[in-house]
This record gives C-alpha cells, sequence and structure tokens, in this order.
C-alpha cells in the first residue's frame, strides 16, 4: 500500500497560467469551449479541455474546486509540480505561496479551514500525484 501525504498552501494564482479560475462561471467556460461536459455513473462532470484540468467543480454556477491529476501539468513560475518528488519541488511552493500546514493537519481541520482558498497537493510515495485548487467559504453563523 502507498503512503499518502496531504500539503496545504494558501493559494495565489499569480505563480500560475490557469486557463480556468476559482470564480469563473460555468456559463463562461462552456461558451468558450474551456471545459466539457462528462458523464460518469450517471452524474455530468466537467473536464478541462483535453482532460486539463481533470475535474473542475461548480458551487452556485462558479468555479469552486479544479483538480489535476498526475498526467497533467501544473506548473509553478514555469516549474512542473506534478509527478515530482515533493521534497525537491517544496522550496519552490514555500517561495511562491503561504504554508498553511501548521493550521491544517488532517483532513478534518481540512474541511473546516475557511479563511483562504487552498492548494491541496496530495503526494504518494512522495510523488505529487494531485493538486486541488478550492474555493473555500466562509462559515456562516
Amino acid at each position: 500500500m502507498s503512503k499518502v501525504d496531504r500539503k496545504y498552501f494558501k493559494w495565489d494564482p499569480k505563480s500560475t497560467r490557469l486557463d480556468i479560475n476559482l470564480g469563473d462561471t460555468k456559463e463562461f467556460l462552456l461558451r468558450e469551449k474551456l471545459i466539457e461536459e462528462i458523464e460518469s455513473e450517471g452524474e455530468i462532470d466537467y473536464s478541462g479541455r483535453n482532460g486539463i484540468p481533470w475535474r473542475v467543480s461548480f458551487k452556485d454556477e462558479s468555479v469552486s474546486s479544479i483538480w489535476f491529476k498526475r498526467n497533467n501539468s501544473f506548473k509553478i513560475n514555469g516549474t512542473e509540480i506534478l509527478r515530482e518528488i515533493y521534497a525537491e519541488i517544496e522550496p519552490i511552493l514555500e517561495s511562491n505561496l503561504q504554508s498553511l500546514n501548521s493550521e491544517i493537519k488532517n483532513i478534518e481541520e481540512y474541511k473546516s479551514y475557511t479563511d483562504s482558498n487552498v492548494l491541496h497537493i496530495i503526494c504518494r510515495d512522495f510523488f505529487v500525484d494531485m493538486i486541488a485548487i478550492v474555493k473555500k467559504y466562509p462559515k456562516i453563523t
């Protein structure tokens, strides 16, 4: 069984060039042909053009999360992050994004975190396997 680690950073889009961003509307992305509908188990999911990003999720018709799989490409300041050994790309992440690993130590804390949008990195056996950019919504009290 492979070892799974999760790393969290405050999301800042300045260091990446993405066609799809948090908050983009589903209508705009469909009209511009940046996403396509994918039927999966009777449900409609959305994927980027040519499967990059792998999945795009919506809340209230605007992008709430963007998922990249290992066969996609995800670069920070021109450096590929996916499929790389995490320890080797960690300095790039830490010099471009604020680490949240002291605030978010497990998936339960991640789920309840609402202070900022999050770059969620999932590593398998030390390699970056998946990346999610997730819009975190403030708790309504």
